[in-house]
Order: structure tokens, then sequence, then C-alpha cells
């Protein structure tokens, strides 16, 4: 997990987090392939008063 913080004052906040995580037993689905890897990026705007 990686995530970066940014306050471009003191009243408001922008977020960036990366989440990577590698399974070690992969997990069947409907599909060709099983799923190994879990993969999320998000973004967060937050005002506080």
């Amino acid at each position: 997990m990686v995530g970066m913080n940014w306050w471009p004052n003191k009243y408001t906040r922008l977020s960036f987090d990366d989440v990577w995580t590698g399974l070690n037993t992969p997990i069947p689905i409907v599909g060709p392939n099983p799923i190994s890897d879990y993969n999320s990026f998000w973004m967060r705007f937050a005002m506080f008063y």
C-alpha cells in the first residue's frame, strides 16, 4: 500500500492511495483465468470546517 496526502490549505486535503495484493492461491472466477493479484487505486477529497 502506498499513499500520498496533499494539503493545499489547512481546510482541504487530497489523498491518493494505491493498494496491490498478491495472493498465495489464485481465486477461481467465471472466465478463462483465476485471479492471482488485486490492484486498486482511489482518490479522496476532504474538507474540514
